[in-house]
Formats: C-alpha cells, sequence, structure tokens
C-alpha cells in the first residue's frame, strides 16, 4: 500500500457552506454566517440549547432569540436542528455520559 496525504484545502474547499438565511414574515431575512472552528468546538461543548442557539447565530443572536422566545419550544428545537445540519454540525449528539450510560 503507498502512503496516502490528505490535503487541507480539500477540507476547507468540503466546508465551504454559505449563510443560513432565516426568512422572516415580511420578507426581511436574518443572515447567520457559519461557525468557526473555536466557535464550533464550543458549540459541541454546549450544554443547553440556549447556549447552543448563542453561538450558532453569533452577532445575529439576538434577533433570533426575539423571534423564537415566544415560540413553542418545538420551534426552537426545529430551528436549532435545521440549522445543525445546514453547518454541518452533528445534528443529535449522544446524551451525556454516552450512550451507554446506566439507568438507575
Amino acid at each position: 500500500m503507498g502512503n496516502s496525504t490528505f490535503k487541507f484545502s480539500k477540507y476547507r474547499a468540503e466546508a465551504d457552506r454559505p449563510p443560513f438565511d432565516l426568512e422572516l414574515e415580511d420578507g426581511s431575512v436574518i443572515s447567520i454566517p457559519v461557525p468557526d472552528g473555536d466557535t464550533t468546538f464550543e458549540i459541541e461543548e454546549a450544554s443547553t440549547s440556549r447556549e447552543m442557539l448563542t453561538l450558532m447565530c453569533g452577532e445575529q443572536a439576538d434577533a433570533v432569540f426575539e423571534l423564537i422566545g415566544p415560540e413553542n419550544g418545538t420551534v426552537i428545537r426545529a430551528l436549532a436542528k435545521d440549522m445543525s445540519k445546514h453547518f454541518g454540525l452533528a445534528p443529535e449528539q449522544a446524551p451525556r455520559g454516552g450512550s451507554r450510560a446506566s439507568r438507575r
């Protein structure tokens, strides 16, 4: 077998994604850019939906929270799931303690 090399530029090209554009009822758009690597690490370590959405939304977090605050929790979870999927983040994380956590 030959030696394989992996090119960082390939990872960069594959990760290139457009912003998450959230269209509102009035036709305006909240445009949320793809999180950088450091923010992605923080998102993966987030322990609450609020923390995760704050990190994903970045500078647009206040506008998004104003929009979703009065909504049903299902709307918030669906939005977070779609954003995670769009950004190429894990759509669902394993429960804390791993998938083999004991049930006491």
